[in-house]
Parts: structure tokens; sequence; C-alpha cells
């Protein structure tokens, strides 16, 4: 039987269904891999096991046909289905439902009215105006498309943080492992600086004799590399299996300081640097620091920075945005480190969209050393998230009650993401949001308000007295929605005023406020709440990101809520 995870096996159904919409299939049919999808996201259910039992029928909701071809997959390695059902479609042409905005049914209508078959095909039409001409779509959504094709090109030029990460991580460890001769390792340019958005990957690497190395057989015995772009003597460049390009330089140990310090940049960031060391009598480059031609010994970026009279500067804040200045001066900030943070305040159960029970979140934190948690299932509006009722919270809030018991000295919030309406209310009244302890105000819709609208939207939110906290404040989805418009003055002003928290939301699909926003919000001397936006414990490790946004912002522990006591949690939120 073939290893299949449910996400893997929801991702297939997803895409049949999004084909049957573009060919315009039994509805029916598709309502019921729609409704599949939602089940099997749930990574609770074991597949295998049922499949193994004969009891895939005891899934409510998955019916006769539906198991037969869970069963299909699990047996034989493929959706046959599927797989007939692609060769209707041009190749290539799935890639237009990754355009924010263009749904199957639109990618349809393309194909059917237009013949457009890939992106280029859809970028000449717009250009061309074409898809105005097909009833129903008009100028304005013309416009739209044109817009987010602008923003998904842009998007997939880059690769995000925590792909970059993972993909770096992994090469490192298998190079460690593999060889005595590498004495370091480290990554190094933007991903090093832990920028959200990364051209390539770059690796450093440190041996005893640059010029002699097998640097070449080690990486293309890695199990992520792909192929060998460019063979050097002391760089290699090369392509993982998932496409990203990873740039490898070797220099010998006594250079490794500074090459690390200077393939760290940013550009701006050392430009200054070596003004500075010129200044000073030094000539500082990739090869070394050296006065009058002879190299000064140093083991350490930090030696480097010292001696240019500064105090070390970490890697997040060297894009040249005030850190040298403020090193000269030794009032650089006192980064927070990930291991201050004591809890998550957003967080998804079972009893919405969230695939693990509360017992389940809660023994998971407590595992990673956190000492509190806010359960912030949504709101009974957003239905396709399977928003809480009324009745649905007295539940919850019993067993938090019982959980409470059990679990005494960790502190359990009863929380709610509710839903920020168009016109600024709030989905649920007043006389409900006073008995949570906690409420994050969140925008699910109606996104494309002008900048007026949605500013006002906002501020009438915040201006609840049960709001404490804004989640992903500009609604940004990467790759899929570009943030809306806000003036994020008016919003720092109103936060202000009413002592309300923004979001960094850490989920990779959000990055949601950014590292320039966070730091706004630093420098108007607000405090910032770091949330993951769970919806299993596996997300957890997604805080690692957000303390690489916050530190990026130039925040301290003190900036960040997360870090908190948890009296000093029960006395900001008022919980009893």
């Amino acid at each position: 039987m073939e290893q299949f995870s449910n996400k893997e096996i929801a991702k297939m159904f997803a895409e049949y269904s999004d084909i049957m919409k573009i060919l315009d299939k039994n509805k029916y049919r598709i309502r019921a891999y729609d409704n599949a999808f939602r089940i099997l996201s749930d990574s609770s259910i074991d597949l295998q096991k049922l499949i193994k039992e004969d009891r895939l029928k005891e899934i409510k909701g998955i019916g006769e046909g539906i198991g037969s071809t869970i069963k299909e997959i699990f047996n034989k390695g493929y959706f046959k289905d599927l797989q007939e059902l692609k060769k209707e479609l041009p190749p290539n042409f799935l890639e237009l439902l990754e355009v924010p905005g263009l749904g199957p049914k639109t990618a349809g209508k393309f194909l059917k009215k237009l013949n457009i078959k890939n992106i280029k095909d859809l970028k000449k039409a717009l250009k061309e105006q074409q898809v105005r001409e097909i009833k129903g779509m008009g100028t304005k959504t013309e416009k739209n498309l044109l817009k987010s094709l602008t923003d998904y090109e842009e998007y997939v030029s880059y690769i995000n943080l925590n792909i970059a990460l993972d993909s770096s991580e992994q090469i490192i460890e298998e190079l460690k492992s593999s060889s005595k001769q590498f004495l370091d390792i480290k990554t190094a340019g933007s991903i090093r600086r832990k920028k959200l958005k990364i051209g390539d990957l770059d690796i450093l690497i440190s041996v005893e004799d640059k010029t002699e190395h097998n640097l070449l057989k080690e990486i293309k015995n890695t199990k992520i590399i792909e192929s060998i772009l460019l063979e050097g003597d002391t760089k290699i460049s090369a392509r993982t299996i998932d496409g990203l390009q990873i740039d490898f330089r070797v220099v010998n140990q006594k250079e490794f300081p500074a090459a690390l310090q200077y393939f760290t940049g940013s550009k701006y960031h050392n430009v200054k640097i070596r003004q500075i060391a010129k200044s000073k009598g030094f000539k500082l480059n990739e090869y070394g620091v050296f006065k009058a031609d002879k190299r000064v010994e140093i083991v350490s970026e930090k030696e480097i920075y010292e001696l240019l009279g500064l105090k070390y500067i970490e890697p997040e804040l060297r894009e040249d945005s005030g850190e040298i200045e403020a090193a000269k001066k030794d009032k650089l900030p006192d980064l927070i480190k990930y291991d201050q943070i004591n809890g998550d305040f957003h967080v998804h159960s079972n009893y919405s969209d969230g695939n693990m029970s509360i017992k389940e979140m809660i023994n998971t934190a407590q595992k990673r050393g956190y000492k509190f948690l806010a359960i912030t299932d949504h709101s009974k509006s957003l239905k396709i998230a399977n928003g809480l009722s009324e009745d649905d919270l007295k539940k919850q809030w019993k067993e938090i009650d019982s959980l409470r018991e059990k679990y005494p000295e960790f502190l359990i919030l009863k929380g709610i993401e509710v839903d920020i309406n168009k016109d600024g209310s709030l989905d649920y009244e007043d006389d409900i949001l006073k008995k949570f302890d906690l409420v994050i105000g969140s925008v699910h819709s109606n996104f494309n308000q002008k900048k007026e609208e949605m500013t006002k939207r906002l501020v009438k939110a915040i201006n609840n007295p049960y709001i404490d906290i804004i989640g992903h404040p500009t609604g940004r989805m990467l790759g899929q929605r570009p943030a809306y418009q806000i003036d994020f003055e008016k919003i720092l002003k109103a936060i202000s005023q009413n002592n309300v928290i923004l979001e960094i939301n850490c989920s990779p699909s959000r990055f949601d406020l950014d590292d320039q926003m966070a730091r706004e919000v630093i420098k108007n001397n607000q405090k910032l709440i770091i949330n993951t936006d769970s919806h299993h414990s596996d997300q957890y490790d997604y805080m690692k990101y957000g303390v690489s946004i916050a530190k990026r912002a130039w925040a301290e522990s003190k900036d960040i809520v997360n870090t908190y006591t948890v009296k000093q949690i029960k006395e900001l939120f008022e919980v009893k």
C-alpha cells in the first residue's frame, strides 16, 4: 500500500474539483469532492488504518464512490480519473488558478471564449482588452485581473522566507553530516537577514584549503539538489528539486568571518561599513580585514564591528536603516529572542476549522514550554470555517473550564476571532463579546473596499471596547491576494487611543504585518503580538518566522506581548 498524507489526498480532490468546474462537469460530483476535500484536510483521520479495517464509510460525508477513490489512490498510487481529466486541458493551464481572483469557472470561460491556454495568453488578452468583451466581465474585472497578474508575477519571482529557510537548513544538515572537511557552514545573503522575499539562497562554507575540496561531489549526493547550473573553483550554483537556486561559496577558514559579513549584506550596509573601515586605515573585503596590506587576524564578525568602533549588528538589522548610526552610539536594540516567547494568542481548534482538539493544542503548547494559550476559533458568520454559534460557544467554554481545572498552572484564554463586518460592526453583539477573555477582530470579506472605506471599517472595529487585537491587519495572502489599502497612520492613532494591539500573523501564507509596518508600530510606542494562526499544533513552529519579522522591526522583548508573564497577561486582558 502506498503512503499518502491526508493533505496530499485532499489536494488531489481539490484539483479534481477545480478541473470539473473549468470543464463545467456535474455539479453534484463537484460538491461531493469539495466536501471530501474539507473533511480530509483534517490530519487526525487515519485513512490508512480505516482502509485496512474497511471502515472508510464511518467518515461522515465520505460516500461509497469517493471511498473507492481513496482506496484506489492508496492501493495503486494514483487517481486515474484525475489523470484522465487533466488530459482535457492544455498543458500548464492550471497555472491560471494561481492568479489571485481567478477561479476555475472564470478560467473555463477564458478557455472556451478566448482560447486562453496559459499565463502568457491571459496577459496578452488582458492588455488587448479582450476580457471585457466576455459577458459578465467588464472593464473593472479586466483591470483587477491585470493587477492580480502583475502581483502574481512579482510573487513567483521570489522565494518565501519559510521555504528558503527549510531548504537551506536541509542542505546544511546534509553537508555537515556528509564530510568533516567542511569546518563551518552558514546561510548568507537576504535569507540570513530574514527578508520575507528572497531571490535565491546563499550558503557559505569554510574549509582548511579552498584549492582542495570535494564540495561538488557532496552537493550532487544531497537529496534536495536536482542539477548543477554553474561549477567554479570557489562558487557552485545548483537547482533544488523544488526549482530553487542555491549559490555555494567556498572560503578558507581565516577568510570566513569577513566573507560572512560581506555576503550577508545588504549592499548599502556594506558600503557604509567599508567606508568606516577606510576612514580608520583598514581595507575590508570578502577576503578579510587588512592594515597596510597585512591581514588582521579575526575569528568572528563581532570582532570586525568592534575593530571599526561599532557594537555588533545582528544580521536582521543590516539594511542601512539607521543601524550603523545606532551602533556608533551604542543604542542598538536588544532584539527579542525566540526562547523568550511564552505563548500564542491566535490558534484554532476543531470547534471551527482547526484539525485538533483544544486539549491536544494545549498539550503541545505545554511541551514547547509555553505558559499560556488563547483558543480563538472563528465567529458565526464565517460559514466556510465552521464559525461558532452561541450554543457552540457555551459548549467550548464548558470544556475550557474543565481543562483549566486539569491544568491550573497553565493559562488558557477563552478567545475568539470575530469577523469585522463590511460596516465595521462585529459578528457578535457586545453582550457576548464581553464574556471572552480575549477578542481578535479580523477582516475576512469585502477586501476590495476603497482605502477610505477600509480604514473607516477598521477604526470602527478598533473603537469597540471589547476588541483586544486586530488579526492579520492588511489582509494579504501571499501569492493569492494583495493587501487591502488602509491609512496606516489613522490605524496607529486608533490603536493608541484604544489600547488595541496589532498582530504579526506569522503564518507563511500571510506574514502580516510585515517588518516595515511592525517597525512603525514600535516607533509609535505601541505593543505588538506575534501569532501563528495555527490550525494544527505542527504550525506552532511558524513562531520562528514571526520572531524574525519582529527582529527586523527592531523589536525588543518589552515590545512583544508574547514575552509577558502569566501575571502580566492576566492584567493586560483583565482575566479573573
